[in-house]
């Protein structure tokens, strides 16, 4: 697991969870009736841990909550991303919660968005298959051909080729023929 690796690296890793979003689904935050959030307790910079079960600043403690579990999650996400020396695979989709994940917040984050955790949901959640694949391409060409790579996931039974390896291929069958 992620928490056991922290400090170590491996040739490759694969991160295919990173899609995940929030614990809990907006629909069960939206009729929660107690919410966990940690709050500045005084001077020091020193936070405490709260549990409101309904005061006047339910809502805003919720919005704090939310924060708190995506920083969290983030923190998580740089641990199983950085754990690789020479490749990192990740999973990503149209999958129910993405719009929600770290991974989303890294990858499609607009810019200039008051409220980036929301924007981001936002914009995922409008994306289409094809739009999404546009949006990572971008991304991949962003970073450099060298640092990022979208490839599609196989089909059931089929064997995953890297661009990487067919390029490799395509170059030994050219200098064959």
């Amino acid at each position: 697991t992620v928490h056991f690796v922290k400090g170590l690296e491996f040739p490759i890793t694969f991160c295919p969870l990173l899609w995940e979003g929030p614990r809990q689904d907006a629909s069960r935050r939206k009729t929660a009736r107690a919410v966990r959030f940690h709050a500045p307790a005084g001077a020091g910079g020193k936070w405490e841990p709260v549990l409101d079960l309904g005061s006047p600043d339910f809502d805003a403690h919720q919005e704090m909550a939310r924060a708190e579990d995506l920083a969290e999650r983030l923190r998580f996400a740089y641990v199983a991303l950085t754990r690789a020396r020479n490749r990192c695979y990740i999973a990503v989709g149209s999958i129910r919660g993405y719009g929600e994940s770290p991974l989303a917040y890294l990858l499609h984050q607009p810019a200039g968005a008051e409220d980036p955790a929301a924007a981001v949901a936002e914009k995922v959640k409008a994306l289409t298959d094809e739009a999404l694949v546009d949006d990572l391409e971008a991304f991949a060409r962003a970073a450099g051909a060298a640092a990022v790579s979208v490839e599609p996931l196989p089909a059931a039974g089929d064997v995953f080729v890297s661009r990487d390896a067919r390029d490799r291929q395509m170059d030994q069958h050219d200098d064959e023929g």
